[in-house]
């Protein structure tokens, strides 16, 4: 509780729910831009409008804007030529002011990706023949 994280895992001690939730298809759980959509629907009769229609709760989100924003210019250097047989170096640099102001203040960044290849890239070397096979 140091870090004030609650964690509940609803329905996790009945087996048989879990495997038969895990054999419907995603489109029945995910619809319309709300999760849990069986759940919410056999619920409704019980539920007040205003937590049938929730979608505020984002779990556990990281401030990845918070971290990357003040160290925009490190982060900015780590896209260097060892990129480049992966990634088109000269957009990015070009680009990197407009790819930080489009980037959501809350949630995963689009940019979060880019910036970890980066830092792994430059943690393992790029000697160490990264490849990406299709």
């Amino acid at each position: 509780m140091r870090f004030q994280i609650e964690s509940r895992t609803p329905f996790a001690d009945d087996r048989t729910l879990i495997e038969t939730v895990f054999s419907i298809p995603s489109v029945y759980k995910i619809h319309g831009g709300f999760s849990k959509c069986l759940l919410r629907e056999s619920m409704k009769p019980l539920l007040p409008q205003s937590i049938y229609r929730r979608q505020d709760k984002i779990g556990f989100a990281t401030p990845e804007y918070s971290w990357i924003q003040p160290k925009s210019d490190y982060f900015r250097s780590l896209i260097n030529d060892s990129l480049s047989e992966y990634l088109d170096i000269t957009k990015i640099r070009q680009e990197w002011n407009s790819l930080m102001a489009r980037q959501p203040k809350r949630g995963i960044l689009p940019l979060w990706k880019l910036l970890n290849l980066a830092m792994w890239v430059k943690r393992i070397g790029a000697n160490n023949s990264l490849r990406i096979t299709r």
